[in-house]
């Protein structure tokens, strides 16, 4: 199906499609739960950031506000 819906333009793109900067905002899956976290560094193709909210189920969650956390793009999926 994604072949389907590709473009010219995207087919000849390298992964990242996207770019971040430091102030960006990341929607980041880690350990199950999605959570949004703000960039504060950026070394290549790793980022750290601080959690600011998190959408789990789990009682006890692994990660809070605030929390400090480093992340790769393969975990982002969403951004603003």
């Amino acid at each position: 199906m994604a072949s389907r819906i590709q473009t010219p333009m995207l087919s000849s793109t390298t992964p990242p499609y996207f770019s971040m900067h430091v102030g960006h905002s990341a929607k980041v899956i880690a350990d199950g739960d999605a959570m949004w976290v703000k960039v504060i560094d950026i070394r290549k193709e790793k980022f750290l950031g601080i959690v600011l909210s998190t959408q789990t189920d789990s009682p006890t969650p692994v990660l809070r506000e605030h929390d400090v956390i480093k992340f790769t793009r393969e975990h982002i999926f969403g951004m603003y």
